[in-house]
């Protein structure tokens, strides 16, 4: 029997017992991590956001051996002033990482 998960069993397991309950509380449709990605790129998709930043944020390859020359990439401060432009889509409750107001969704069997 292994003693340790590989990154898909853990993966596998944070689904079940976190994500999918947490989805299903909210009458989400259920999914997997890619709905964060998605939802982010969709929220950038509508803004104003440069293109060379969308793609880098996207997390994909370069398409053009071109993208390796941008340098705006290195920029951390251009970085996180357009981060802080976009936001992140949506209202985050003041409760969300203040002690001891953690929120406990029931294991699903």
């Amino acid at each position: 029997m292994k003693a340790w998960l590989s990154d898909h069993d853990s993966q596998s397991n944070t689904l079940q017992d976190s994500l999918h309950p947490i989805l299903k509380s909210m009458t989400h449709v259920q999914g997997g991590f890619n709905i964060f990605r998605r939802y982010r790129l969709s929220n950038i998709d509508k803004s104003d956001c440069p293109e060379a930043l969308r793609h880098f944020w996207s997390g994909h390859a370069p398409r053009h051996v071109s993208e390796r020359y941008i340098k705006l990439m290195n920029d951390r401060k251009y970085r996180l002033d357009w981060a802080e432009r976009l936001g992140t889509g949506f209202q985050i409750p003041g409760s969300v990482g203040l002690p001891g107001l953690l929120r406990v969704v029931p294991r699903i069997a």
